[in-house]
């Protein structure tokens, strides 16, 4: 519950919400990130072999995922763990353009460091299922944690029936990212400015439209913006799920509310809306953390399996990573 004290220390952050508000970004299309996807999936096939993806968290909120109105929670992209990770691939790419001679668009993706009423929200997984490195930065090092596993396809196969369903007011992209100096992100960027033609830009052409062209490359540009990631993070082996949501006005309180997991928490949140049933019916693999009460922790999950009749494989950790 929000507090009218905590209500009171919210008011800088509606300013922000409000400013995200006022300046709508063009997206691409369903098609345009389908054709991103096959290109990507073309040229680095070593990103796309994971059946399994897994989301870590912390075990504190393990109750809750198991109700049946869980869901995950995704953050604002403005508001990831590193505050300056998503400024890499905006930079990366103002970069490239400039050397390409592209100083229009490049300016432009300028613009896009202030946050936009149409800026997607990061859900984050990764092919690892068991990675030391990972139970450090996301597996909640005093109680412990989990990797909770899904099947990719089941994911892919959601988010095609949320698009379809949702009419606009979410939008579902799920990729890999790609880590500079380990994928050449000039061939995508090369890819977008001068192969990627969507009917939307055909459609343009036919209607004389074709000064607005620019604003859609544009958005392409930086939606992969959103994928690419500093070297130094390819332990991580992550993908994104990257929900829009379309916001016409300023959230009223009750949207703000929902930013806030937890007392405390200065990062806007919101529920990713994907899951049709409950949550816990979803999980094909779980991994209990090497951290706190490892054995304790590995009863309680197995008691909630049995307690909801769920299949899901669960096991310990096998990594040496031990919460110091």
């Amino acid at each position: 519950m929000i507090t009218d004290a905590k209500r009171a220390d919210m008011v800088s952050e509606r300013d922000y919400v409000d400013e995200l508000n006022t300046c709508p970004l063009i997206f691409p299309t369903t098609e345009e990130v389908g054709m991103l996807y096959n290109f990507m999936k073309e040229k680095f096939p070593d990103r796309f072999v994971a059946e399994q993806l897994y989301h870590f968290t912390k075990l504190d909120v393990v109750e809750k995922l198991f109700m049946d109105d869980a869901d995950l929670w995704c953050t604002h992209y403005n508001f990831l763990n590193d505050s300056s990770e998503w400024r890499i691939g905006i930079d990366y790419i103002r970069t490239y353009l400039y050397r390409h001679e592209r100083d229009d668009l490049a300016k432009e993706m300028g613009m896009l460091i202030r946050g936009t009423g149409c800026a997607p929200w990061i859900l984050s997984f990764s092919q690892h299922s068991d990675k030391a490195s990972l139970w450090g930065m996301y597996g909640g090092r005093e109680k412990g944690g989990l990797a909770l596993g899904f099947e990719r396809a089941i994911l892919e196969k959601l988010i095609l029936a949320r698009n379809a369903a949702m009419n606009g007011e979410y939008e579902y992209y799920l990729l890999p990212c790609l880590y500079t100096g380990i994928h050449d992100v000039g061939i995508v960027l090369d890819y977008i400015l001068n192969v990627c033609h969507s009917d939307e830009d055909e459609h343009l052409c036919r209607e004389g439209c074709r000064h607005e062209l620019p604003s859609r490359i544009l958005s392409r540009i930086f939606f992969l913006s959103l994928l690419i990631k500093h070297s130094s993070f390819d332990y991580e082996n992550e993908w994104r799920l990257v929900i829009r949501k379309r916001d016409i006005r300023p959230w009223n309180d009750d949207q703000l509310m929902l930013l806030y997991v937890k007392e405390g928490s200065t990062k806007p949140h919101i529920e990713s809306k994907l899951f049709d049933r409950p949550l816990r019916g979803y999980f094909s693999h779980i991994i209990v953390s090497p951290c706190g009460d490892v054995e304790g922790n590995y009863r309680y999950l197995e008691e909630l399996r049995q307690r909801y009749d769920l299949k899901f494989r669960l096991e310990l950790s096998r990594s040496p990573y031990n919460g110091r």
